[in-house]
């Protein structure tokens, strides 16, 4: 998409009351228009008038590192939600190799280290697949490294199943489901042990946060600078910004109070 028509777009919804704005494609650090690259549509984007957000969508090591320099820029505004899902899909390079990635373990972990040290206090959400054919053991045990070191906040497991016509579909090494099953379980509960030590930085915390969702039986749902969810029970309509304060921390999200 053009970017002068992506910034159009946005600035119409601004106009009609949107207070979040999504960025995202399938390789949204791949996205280029010319000689404009991601950093520059969101420093666009971020210069509109008005109070909003930018949500930005799900980048691979291979297509952010070589921007990522003004990518950690564009970060800083702070209408950028501090918020990066980048899929690893394993820590194993042998693995990514049969996976066809363009990029390995320490491309991942170099990525990583540079935002958080840009930004210490962000969301980061990555992805792993369980059971690829002919997975080891000890290349499934260096996923569970891998995600006991960088500490993601958000992870997201998938099992491997070979999709029909797929070129994984007939390769050696097919696992038993049993054995998917198992990995996936204990990547879970490796997560949601971290999962829950992290978010207890939250509690006490006050700020603003955007009501963007409905939760359940009555609740609110906002987020913060960082994308963190806050569950609140008062009254307020979608697309308000209210100010809270961290009550309880849960796993994968956090309970407040309007303040």
């Amino acid at each position: 998409f053009p970017v002068e028509r992506i910034v159009e777009d946005a600035k119409r919804a601004l106009g009609e009351g949107c207070r979040e704005i999504w960025v995202t494609a399938e390789a949204t650090a791949g996205y280029r228009d010319g000689e404009i690259r991601l950093p520059k549509l969101l420093e666009k984007l971020a210069n509109l008038e008005g109070k909003f957000f930018i949500r930005v969508g799900m980048m691979n090591p291979n297509n952010a590192l070589p921007i990522l320099d003004d990518l950690i820029e564009a970060f800083g505004s702070e209408k950028v939600f501090k918020f990066l899902h980048v899929p690893v899909q394993s820590g194993n390079d042998e693995v990514l190799g049969r996976m066809r990635r363009r990029y390995s373990v320490d491309d991942f972990r170099g990525l990583v280290q540079r935002i958080r040290e840009a930004f210490p206090v962000l969301t980061l959400s990555t992805d792993i697949i369980c059971g690829f054919p002919g997975e080891t053991e000890e290349q499934f045990q260096d996923s569970l490294r891998l995600i006991e070191e960088v500490k993601p906040e958000v992870l997201n497991i998938s099992r491997f199943w070979p999709r029909p016509g797929t070129e994984a579909e007939a390769m050696e090494g097919q696992l038993h489901g049993r054995e998917t099953k198992d990995r996936s379980r204990r990547l879970s509960a490796l997560w949601r042990r971290q999962s829950l030590e992290g978010s207890q930085r939250w509690k006490g915390w006050e700020g603003e946060i955007l009501i963007d969702e409905v939760g359940k039986e009555g609740s609110m749902v906002g987020r913060n600078f960082a994308y963190k969810p806050v569950v609140i029970e008062d009254e307020v309509d979608l697309g308000d910004i209210v100010k809270v304060r961290v009550t309880e921390a849960h796993g994968g999200y956090l309970s407040g109070l309007i303040v």
